[in-house]
């Protein structure tokens, strides 16, 4: 067993580390007008930021209490807050020590002029310019709207009588979606299945780890996955001051970076990116373009089959890697099978700690070193190429690229998420992800395997942009096993509108350095 470090969950806050896991969040963007009035607001808040050890704590209860009741019904209830704060804010709350040399790049420069690929920022709701750019991001999660609304009401409060840090518009609202479409996207793919695990432990007992193991010690790969297909990242990758991912040896780490400001230490980039999606268009494209491939093949290939391979899943979740045919609910279903696939190599069957072979007896994953059956330019593939060769280092540079995804739908439940139709309705994704390095994980995969036609995949000829979130400028197309042939995309059909580069501090840094 390898050892693993003791993170200091006490002054990392919860929103990164586990993660907050709430089905209704509010972001609330903040503007300083006053710094010595906003440090006395600061410094009033600050113990009402969740610390990482509590909100673990609720998440090992909630789990237990479900397990044993078999049913979320009178499952206790929390509320959580976290804090983040954009260059400009640190700046002007710390002065001259808020050099740009400490910082990641991309943070100093902001995401409005990040060269992502976004288009108009000018136009955005929030984040396009530097005036507009919060200088504090607060985000509220909570298990129940109410309870969340009230919340939302006191900070308000909080913030008028400070007299010295104002609100930028109204609080953004996510939550899940409706329905059968609980834990869905507004296109109507399950979301969320494929997460990173945190290496580490929550306290100093070895085997009080942060995320759970569950295969079996004697299985090769104990140390890689903490659950079948979910790898195991140090810790470093994620939060300032602990072991990074080294780029060939997967469990052995490198050492930490040493932070210019010893104060950044447990902090972490919150990527925040409000993203507008328009189902209308994305489904009448791929009604479109199976009707037309249809024809040409001689397949009968409906429009969820033609969807699925833009996004690498059925809108179940299952993964083309395992249900390449046909949509197959059981391996949707089933947490040890729906994210256990590689793509180049074939997947190896893992043996649970109950002794169990995971997935049981579904369908396994092949090996498709080629693309024939999840394509190249799938969403799934382009983020996160896995075992594939990459452009740059090889497929183990995939680890170093992974972020902490902490995401939430906005707007309303769309009733046939597959209509033709536009309802004129404002919904998408309110995207929030926390990594070590904006430049060398958010901005790297966006830049380099999303919007470029030849990567993460070096391939000839390309296969194209991701379909999916994919906002390059130049012409959009994909190539699948299907036709051997570039299928043009129309304008994306997510659209940023707003969002930018935060860093979410420590909480002794919010009492001891930020609010003094």
């Amino acid at each position: 067993m390898i050892k693993e470090e003791q993170l200091e969950l006490g002054d990392i806050q919860g929103a990164i580390i586990p993660g907050f896991r709430k089905d209704h969040s509010a972001i609330i963007a903040v503007r300083i007008q006053d710094v010595a009035s906003c440090k006395k607001w600061l410094a009033k808040r600050a113990s009402e930021v969740a610390r990482g050890d509590e909100v673990l704590a609720f998440n090992r209860l909630y789990k237990s209490i479900r397990k044993r009741r078999g049913s979320e019904a009178l499952a206790p209830h929390a509320l959580w807050m976290s804090m983040s704060f954009s260059f400009d804010g640190l700046k002007l709350l710390r002065g001259e020590e808020i050099a740009p040399d400490a910082f990641d790049p991309a943070f100093v420069r902001g995401m409005f002029q990040s060269n992502v690929g976004d288009a108009s920022p000018s136009r955005w709701v929030i984040g396009g310019s530097t005036e507009t750019v919060p200088h504090i991001l607060i985000v509220v999660a909570a298990d129940d709207s109410a309870q969340l609304a009230a919340e939302v009401k006191r900070l308000r409060a909080t913030i008028v009588a400070a007299n010295g840090v104002v609100i930028l518009g109204q609080p953004q609202q996510g939550a899940t979606l409706d329905g059968d479409l609980r834990g869905h996207e507004h296109f109507g793919f399950k979301d969320g299945i494929s997460q990173p695990a945190v290496r580490g432990t929550a306290s100093n007992d070895p085997k009080d780890v942060i995320d759970e193991r569950r295969l079996s010690p004697t299985d090769e790969l104990f140390d890689v996955f903490a659950s079948p297909g979910r790898v195991l990242v140090w810790p470093g990758q994620f939060v300032i001051g602990y072991n990074r991912q080294d780029r060939l040896e997967l469990t052995k780490p490198r050492p930490p970076a040493t932070p210019k400001l010893s104060w950044l230490r447990n902090g972490s980039y919150l990527v925040y990116r409000r993203l507008r999606q328009k189902p209308h268009v994305f489904w009448r494209f791929c009604t479109d373009s199976a009707k037309r491939l249809s024809k040409k093949t001689s397949k009968d290939i409906s429009a969820e089959h033609f969807a699925t391979l833009l996004v690498g899943r059925w809108p179940s979740g299952a993964p083309l890697a395992r249900a390449p045919e046909a949509d197959n609910p059981a391996v949707a279903t089933d947490d040890d099978a729906n994210n256990d696939f590689l793509f180049s190599e074939r997947t190896p069957l893992v043996k649970l700690a109950d002794g169990k072979i995971a997935g049981g007896t579904l369908p396994v994953a092949s090996a498709d070193a080629n693309g024939l059956v999840c394509p190249f330019p799938a969403h799934i593939r382009k983020t996160n190429p896995r075992d594939d060769p990459s452009d740059t280092s090889g497929p183990r540079d995939t680890k170093t690229r992974l972020m902490l995804r902490r995401g939430i739908p906005y707007g309303p439940t769309k009733a046939a998420p597959r209509s033709l139709e536009d309802d004129g309705a404002d919904r998408g994704l309110l995207f929030m992800a926390y990594q070590a390095s904006i430049e060398n994980q958010f901005e790297f995969v966006t830049k380099t395997w999303v919007n470029q036609e030849n990567a993460p995949h070096d391939s000839d000829p390309a296969t194209g942009q991701d379909p999916i979130i994919g906002q390059s400028s130049s012409p959009r197309f994909i190539r699948c096993a299907l036709v051997d042939e570039k299928i043009q995309l129309p304008a994306p059909w997510i659209v940023t509108t707003g969002g930018g580069y935060f860093f979410t501090p420590s909480i002794s840094a919010i009492s001891n350095k930020l609010s003094v």
